[in-house]
Order: structure tokens, then sequence, then C-alpha cells
């Protein structure tokens, strides 16, 4: 993104992809969202942060699998891994979530942004957490 301004800071109504966790809506600019896919096959890593839950390869591209659930303090997850796929900066990750909910246009951007939030969008009466894909990729530094 080079510092010219995200979608969610230029216009209201951006379009988001909405992801559930834990019964939690959190959302995550277009942008940044390439796919939704399932994992029922992933090689775990020795050694590797605890929220690195493995390694994938989709199409011939070998992919971290990150568990976001544990980043943002919930439990860890095990199985088949439904995931979104997210870009920063050139680098893929797999972010694992309950359920890719759909892509939405959500209003205006507000404060309290948090270690792995940008900040909130509202979305009908209640606010949605907008997730900060480049802190998640960065998590794996």
């Amino acid at each position: 993104m080079g510092g010219s301004a995200s979608a969610l800071d230029q216009a209201q109504g951006a379009l988001t992809c909405l992801v559930e966790l834990a019964g939690r809506t959190f959302a995550v600019e277009i942008g940044q969202a390439r796919e939704a896919r399932v994992f029922a096959d992933y090689t775990p890593v020795p050694l590797a942060p605890p929220h690195l839950i493995g390694m994938t390869n989709l199409r011939g591209a070998i992919l971290p699998i990150i568990d976001l659930g544990m980043l943002l303090g919930l439990p860890a997850r095990s199985g088949t891994i439904c995931a979104l796929i997210v870009e920063s900066h050139g680098v893929r990750v797999a972010v694992a979530v309950d359920r890719v909910l759909g892509v939405e246009a959500l209003e205006s951007v507000l404060a309290e942004p948090s270690r792995f939030e940008r900040g909130h969008v509202r979305r009908g009466s209640d606010t949605v957490p907008v997730l900060d894909v480049v802190k998640i990729v960065e998590s794996l530094a």
C-alpha cells in the first residue's frame, strides 16, 4: 500500500470481507483478501510461534496458516482449517477462521485500534473490528 490511504480511510461504504471467529464478526479490507479455502492437510512446523498452525501448499506456493484466534487470545484450533487468504506487501498467509461470511460495504472507520485491529466499522447498529493484516503478517517475523 506504500503510503497511500487504504480503501477504508478513503470512502464510506468501502468493501470488506467478513469472517466469523468464536461467535464474533471481523472485517478485512477487500484489497487484502484473496480467497477463502479449506485445508485438511498442512504440515506443523517444529519450534514455530504458537499461533503458526503449520504450512500448506496452495497451487505450488507454500503458505503459513496463522491461528487468528490465538493472536486474539482465544483457544487454539486443530483439524480441518477454514481460512481466508490475505496479503500484505506481497506476502500471503492463510488466516484460520470459523467461517467466511461474505463481502459487504461497511461505513465509517471508528477509532479504537488494538494490537491486531485497525479500528472498527459500523454494520447496522453494531461495530465490527477491522483486522490489521499488516500486523498479522508481521507476527510471523
